[in-house]
């Protein structure tokens, strides 16, 4: 296979991106009040959404 093959097409990061995001999403152990236990991970999930939001 051509290295062309392997690329992934700019149309489907975003698609990715959400994948990966809701499953980090639906991993984060959250209390009674729906803070997140972990506020590294939350911070890492707002900071990839970010990423994703400014580069289209």
């Amino acid at each position: 296979m051509s290295d062309e093959a392997h690329r992934v097409a700019l149309e489907d990061w975003d698609l990715l991106f959400e994948a990966v995001l809701t499953r980090l999403r639906d991993t984060v152990a959250r209390d009674a009040d729906g803070q997140a236990l972990s506020p590294v991970l939350q911070e890492c999930l707002d900071t990839l959404e970010q990423l994703r939001q400014s580069h289209p």
